[in-house]
């Protein structure tokens, strides 16, 4: 019984382990138990000012694995993600950059923060 309980969750901790829950052109390294990273989503930089402003929004998602396949039920997720919200959180007209953070724990809560810059 122990030895199935620790390759359920050996299983698990390796499912989670091996998917980013962002898409994004530049991916840190994910890891399965606990991730903190943060990352640009575009790679163009070629004379990008620096805004004077800056923007947030988050979202948190929360998921449970259902079976050892990788299967996972989400449970709850709230919140708006995504440039016109961070730039409409700092006052932004006109958005220069954007980056985003990924806060992971077990891979069954997560936080994805996206943080614009601009004037």
């Amino acid at each position: 019984m122990a030895t199935e309980a620790r390759r359920l969750a050996c299983t698990v901790l390796l499912a989670v382990g091996c998917a980013s829950p962002v898409a994004a052109p530049v991916e840190p390294p994910y890891g399965g138990i606990f991730s903190s990273y943060s990352a640009p989503l575009d790679v163009n930089f070629s004379a990008t000012p620096v805004g004077s402003k800056v923007g947030r929004a988050t979202v948190r998602h929360f998921e449970v694995p259902v079976d050892s396949s990788g299967t996972r039920l989400p449970i709850a997720t709230w919140a708006e993600l995504g440039i016109r919200e961070a730039a409409a959180q700092g006052g932004i007209q006109t958005v220069y950059y954007a980056d985003y953070e990924v806060l992971s724990v077990l891979g069954l809560y997560t936080e994805i923060t996206v943080q614009v810059s601009g004037d």
